[in-house]
């Protein structure tokens, strides 16, 4: 499906290779449509939303806020990656 989107036009997608829990999923791409919306280049946007949830989940587990769908492990956030027909451009500033 992946290849199907991006030869009918899609710029890029972000996609799983493998099933990440979905709360941790929703989180990464909330902050992964922040970070476009700021201007970020696609890969440079879901790796800024994966940075930001691992310090999240990192610091909650240090508080002890234990939320087995809110790990900081890479189970939890490795899976997803961008899959894109662009050029690599680094972001302004």
């Amino acid at each position: 499906m992946s290849t199907v989107a991006l030869t009918r036009g899609a710029a890029s997608l972000a996609t799983a290779v493998y099933p990440v829990p979905d709360k941790a999923t929703g989180i990464i791409l909330a902050i992964y449509y922040q970070q476009l919306a700021a201007g970020l280049p696609p890969a440079h946007a879901l790796r800024n939303a994966q940075r930001e949830y691992i310090a999240e989940a990192w610091s909650n587990a240090q508080r002890e806020r234990s939320d087995v769908e809110l790990g900081w492990t890479p189970g939890y956030w490795a899976g997803l990656e961008i899959l894109t027909t662009e050029p690599q451009r680094r972001p302004a500033g």
